[in-house]
């Protein structure tokens, strides 16, 4: 394998953990206009429109 493709293969994951310790922002809720939500809350109000219904 080369090493450009290791690199980016890698790259995500190396960005997804280099943010674990980054500070909590507002750009979320600036963005949205409104809090961020919990992805479990969202999945069971989601869930319960029934739109993933099969």
């Amino acid at each position: 394998m080369q090493i450009s493709t290791i690199a980016v293969i890698a790259e995500p994951r190396i960005s997804a953990e280099g943010s674990r310790n980054a500070p909590v922002t507002s750009g979320v809720s600036r963005i949205l206009g409104r809090h961020a939500k919990d992805f479990s809350d969202h999945a069971r109000e989601t869930a319960a429109t029934g739109i993933w219904s099969a």
